[in-house]
């Protein structure tokens, strides 16, 4: 409050970064990207923060028109995946399958992933941008802590690829973009998590320990990457506007949101786009 006000979150926003993450560009290593993208696995696993979503894919996958196997647009190593899915099953009642898709993916960890499930992951084996897998494949198609990295043009483009083939996107992100003190406690925090845990994150590597601990690279990366994804998030009133814009068919259902995480303490973004038959 300030003389007697209520003070507009808004204004605690700063201007989004449009540029690209350091992990993002294609002369990265791909062993680093590998090591953070197993290391925000790991976090999000034991982290529950996409415990929100896991209540509104319910409701999607509710619909007994909806296909048991869903797509991953961002898969990444693909192990909260398969474990997302096994939460997922549970609480439905129901087998489904999750296919891993990615622009870099992670074929070795895939197979694994595939093995160790049971067949519940299927990984694709080709690099697909996620309007080129929207295009390919039927039913939901879902993304975790990726939507800060596209551009609202790309962002268009993937719910033009989902309205011209009648798929359903759910799309979570918990980055946020505000000069908030928590937001910056829990970025440094994450820092002695990845070195304590550097020894538990699956799938077990001597080079993680060494460029977590001897020559710190990855601690630096998720500092460096892990500020410039919060800079990039959107609000959900920024996404309601890609939304209101778009010359959506009759009957389409499209919503963006936000959902309280952790006692409120973070919150998960979302956006959602359906078909008539899916609603």
């Amino acid at each position: 409050m300030t003389g007697g006000q209520t003070v507009d979150p808004r204004r605690l926003a700063v201007k989004r970064y449009t540029g690209k993450e350091l992990h993002e560009h294609s002369w990265f290593p791909a062993l680093w990207r590998d090591q953070l993208t197993d290391f925000l696995s790991f976090f999000n696993i034991y982290s529950g923060t996409y415990r929100p979503a896991l209540k509104r894919m319910q409701e999607i996958l509710a619909d007994e028109n909806m296909p048991s196997v869903y797509t991953d647009l961002c898969a990444g190593c693909g192990l909260y995946d398969w474990r997302f899915a096994q939460h997922l099953s549970r609480h439905l009642g129901r087998g489904l399958r999750v296919r891993l898709t990615d622009l870099y993916p992670s074929y070795r960890q895939w197979k694994e992933i595939a093995v160790l499930s049971g067949g519940m992951a299927e990984p694709v084996d080709t690099p697909l941008s996620a309007p080129e897998a929207i295009r390919r494949f039927e039913g939901l198609h879902v993304m975790f802590s990726g939507l800060h990295h596209f551009s609202p043009e790309e962002i268009e483009e993937m719910i033009r690829a989902a309205v011209e083939n009648r798929r359903t996107l759910a799309f979570f992100d918990y980055s946020r973009r505000t000069w908030l003190l928590w937001e910056a406690l829990m970025m440094l925090n994450s820092l002695p998590f990845m070195i304590l845990t550097a020894p538990l994150v699956w799938k077990f590597s001597w080079k993680r320990l060494f460029f977590t601990w001897i020559v710190p690279v990855l601690p630096l990366l998720l500092l460096v990457d892990g500020w410039l994804s919060r800079l990039r998030a959107y609000r959900p009133d920024e996404l309601r506007r890609i939304l209101d814009d778009f010359p959506f068919p009759p009957g389409w259902h499209a919503e963006a949101g936000c959902d309280p995480v952790h006692a409120g303490l973070a919150q998960v973004t979302y956006l959602i786009v359906r078909p008539p038959a899916a609603k």
